[in-house]
């Protein structure tokens, strides 16, 4: 922070002066010609308001120190001639303890002084504004520190590439009257996030700005206008699209999996909701992949209540949904007195599985898991809690591993097929059994969107729909996933 100064236009007979009005301190002063060269080997005279002289020294790297009393007003000459603001920096004022405000006096702030007052502006258009009685933002380094007030901006990006300037040469009546920054940031004003910035571009008009960033569909950028040093002027910014279709370095919407369940194989790809929406797609929610790894097993459940009586009696599952197997395991509900006499094999897609043969003599009834990777040996409690208390390998019963349906797709038919090889001495019940299967490559949407539902004048409830409405409910203000407190987080969840 640093001592206060005001800057203060003066025109006199020949040349617009700058003039300083100062507390105690020392100024460093920066003097540039009229093409951004620094000059150099020159003498800078700094004159009081009245004539009196506050500071002649010579600095051959062009930097000059003045001296600055209470309420002096300086102004600072090369040779014979007033310099304008446009060739000066003020670069510091020491001791280094209070605020540089380089403003007119009893002026007001802009308008769009504050982030959360940016103004909008439109692809393509050109905005005048002005800095003079602007506030320090503390905005932070992006690409170029900020350290003059500012004022800000937003536009919505396209998803092509964009620009803003305060250079005529870059786009027609962009321009400016003093030394100016452009920072772009993504929209949160509490949470700054830099996606761009610059201090100087190349322009005939020597410290005018320039900024090129790939912008997201949807997406909302702030644009800071501000200045070198502690400067504030006039400007005309210009925003514009200058380029076509590209892939940001910034991502300032989140990303998530954008489905097209509509029309298979499930085309999927990873990007903004915004523009999921727009080209059709069905958005999961923020933080979705496209490829779920394994550990997110789908299980399908049948009740059928057959008896076992000796011939084979089989009950189907019918699966829908496509994608590729990672792992299977398999939950039998059987009521038997004898479950040495069972046999039991699930077959899928030309391949049959044992998960039951035998074993395990007189033992009553079959309440189990069969998982490649259980624990449990045969036998130990197979009917003393729910089918899924008990998880054993087939394997351990001489059966091959479940891996086998591994790389198939799950799409199709799952059959159950019982057998009671002693029958008819004892009967049984398949009461119940299931299949669960973890996917790779999975397509993360399914038949049905849960959504917080939002109706006019009613508190909003969680809904489940066809994922063709999904968009149409989107626009009109519900949101991804079951509502709070109604059965899940808010971060979005799928039916199955």
């Amino acid at each position: 922070m640093f001592k206060n100064l005001r800057l203060i236009a003066l025109c006199i007979v020949l040349a617009c002066a700058a003039f300083v009005m100062a507390e105690d301190g020392t100024v460093e002063v920066r003097v540039y010609d009229t093409q951004g060269n620094l000059v150099t080997n020159a003498t800078l005279l700094a004159l009081t308001e009245n004539g009196g002289m506050a500071k002649y020294m010579p600095r051959p790297d062009g930097v000059f120190e003045i001296n600055a009393a209470v309420g002096d007003k300086i102004e600072f000459v090369v040779g014979t001639q007033a310099l304008s603001r446009d060739t000066i920096k003020y670069n510091e004022i020491v001791p280094a303890s209070e605020q540089i405000n380089l403003q007119s006096a009893a002026v007001d702030a802009p308008a769009n002084d504050a982030c959360e007052d940016a103004i909008p502006v439109a692809p393509g258009t050109v905005t005048a504004g002005t800095t003079i009685g602007a506030t320090f933002d503390n905005a932070g380094t992006c690409v170029t520190s900020n350290t003059a007030p500012g004022v800000w901006y937003t536009v919505m990006g396209t998803g092509n590439e964009m620009s803003a300037t305060t250079c005529p040469d870059l786009f027609a009546g962009a321009g400016a009257t003093y030394d100016t920054k452009i920072s772009v940031f993504c929209k949160d004003c509490a949470e700054k996030t830099c996606v761009t910035g610059n201090d100087d571009v190349s322009c005939s008009q020597i410290f005018r700005s320039g900024v090129t960033w790939c912008s997201q569909l949807g997406a909302t950028y702030n644009i800071l206008v501000h200045g070198y040093s502690s400067g504030v002027g006039d400007f005309n910014l210009a925003v514009w699209e200058s380029g076509g279709l590209c892939q940001p370095d910034v991502q300032c919407l989140p990303l998530g999996a954008c489905c097209s369940c509509l029309d298979p194989p499930y085309n999927c790809t990873v990007e903004p909701q915004g523009s999921c929406i727009a080209k059709g797609g069905i958005p999961r929610g923020a933080g979705t992949n496209c490829t779920p790894q394994l550990g997110d097993p789908v299980v399908y459940e049948s009740y059928p209540g057959l008896p076992i009586t000796g011939p084979p009696v089989s009950d189907t599952i019918t699966v829908a949904e496509s994608f590729t197997i990672g792992d299977v395991n398999v939950d039998l509900g059987i009521t038997h007195t004898w479950i040495g006499d069972v046999e039991a094999t699930v077959s899928h897609g030309g391949v049959s599985q044992f998960v039951w043969n035998n074993q395990c003599s007189s033992f009553d009834n079959l309440n189990a898991t069969a998982d490649d990777d259980g624990l449990e040996t045969l036998c130990s409690v197979l009917g003393a809690g729910p089918i899924d208390s008990v998880f054993y390998a087939p394997e351990v019963g001489g059966m091959p591993p479940l891996s086998n349906f591994n790389g198939m797709d799950s799409a199709g038919d799952w059959t159950i097929t019982i057998v009671d090889t002693f029958a008819p001495a004892d009967d049984g019940i398949l009461n119940q059994w299931s299949v669960h299967i973890d996917g790779v490559g999975r397509p993360p949407c399914e038949l049905n969107v849960t959504l917080c539902h939002y109706p006019d004048g009613n508190p909003p409830h969680t809904i489940t729909v066809g994922e063709s409405s999904v968009t149409a409910h989107l626009d009109h203000g519900d949101t991804l996933g079951p509502c709070e407190g109604d059965g899940g987080s808010s971060g979005g969840s799928f039916g199955n």
